[in-house]
């Protein structure tokens, strides 16, 4: 008898195989951050995960500045024969929205593969009078729009995201800006502010701790660390939105190449070691290539646009 999971086995060698035979043997992937972000480690676990199974040496080149345009821009300016990719974070949308950089526009882009995305979350100070959202928003609406929230930016996701709950919510709030996460989440500790939107794993030593308390979750779905917490539709707030990480190559790349491509970083998304270690970096695997992912960005981009034209968000 013929074991299914070897004919299994063979079949998904096969595959994989043939996406790497379609590929360069030596692939760029510019990334928009210094290494060490989370875009980075994403990168390069993906990189170590394709060279394991006998694809392509991936290069990681940090091209940075300007809230992610400098290495967007390269991205899309590189030459369209599948040897650059970029990866790519809401920055991309925010940018071509926000400064009117035309060569970060989504028409610049094949999409390849929306990648993962990164949970972000309503904190406040365990101590304070805010026991659930109910409880926060009244505050934010007796406060005429002194109540302030901090979170990275400007012209982040999580600015994007404190104006769809204002809308939302119909209750004004303050956004004080953080050059990160981390300063963001001691803004609060400290009380000079009332509370954080914030990144997942950016916050939670603070909360296992017991510093800091979560109250809503802005994805889709619950997340598994949290059963209790909310997310903001299950609170009658019509959005959801996160962080997410996306991989594109330039435009006029050819289809067979990007869905080659496609298969290559989906295969290593689905590997159990870089699983686990997305799991610990509190990222959801997503992989979803080709016209899923071209879909998924387009939603952003208008999701994106909207709040921006609607809070008049400028650059300065």
């Amino acid at each position: 008898m013929i074991c299914a999971r070897c004919v299994l086995l063979a079949f998904l060698l096969t595959a994989t195989g043939s996406a790497f035979a379609q590929v360069p043997s030596m692939l760029k992937v510019i990334v928009p951050v210094p290494p060490g972000g989370s875009i980075d480690i994403l990168a390069r676990l993906l990189g170590d995960e394709i060279k394991r199974q006998g694809g392509p040496t991936i290069v990681i080149e940090n091209r940075t500045g300007a809230n992610n345009l400098i290495g967007n821009t390269a991205t899309a300016r590189a030459a369209p024969d599948g040897a650059t990719v970029g990866m790519v974070s809401p920055a991309l949308v925010i940018n071509a929205r926000i400064r009117q950089a035309d060569a970060v526009r989504l028409a610049n882009f094949e999409p390849i593969c929306h990648l993962v995305d990164s949970p972000q979350v309503v904190a406040v100070r365990a101590d304070a009078p805010y026991k659930s959202m109910v409880d926060l928003i009244e505050a934010a609406r007796r406060s005429g729009g002194r109540f302030s929230v901090g979170a990275l930016g400007p012209l982040s996701v999580l600015q994007i995201a404190i104006e769809l709950l204002k809308k939302n919510a119909q209750a004004p709030m303050s956004y004080v800006p953080y050059p990160g996460g981390a300063a963001s989440v001691s803004a609060l500790t400290g009380k000079e502010i009332e509370a954080v939107f914030v990144n997942f794993s950016e916050v939670l030593p603070k909360v296992t701790a017991g510093d800091l308390r979560i109250l809503m979750t802005m994805s889709p779905e619950r997340l598994a660390p949290l059963p209790d917490v909310p997310t903001a539709r299950e609170l009658g707030y019509d959005f959801d939105i996160t962080g997410w990480f996306a991989l594109v190559a330039p435009a006029r790349t050819p289809e067979a190449m990007t869905v080659a491509l496609g298969k290559l970083f989906a295969q290593a998304l689905r590997q159990p070691a870089l699983l686990a270690r997305l799991d610990e970096l509190h990222m959801l695997p997503v992989g979803q290539c080709g016209n899923a992912a071209r879909q998924f960005l387009e939603t952003q981009d208008r999701i994106i646009g909207d709040v921006i034209a609607d809070a008049h968000i400028k650059a300065d």
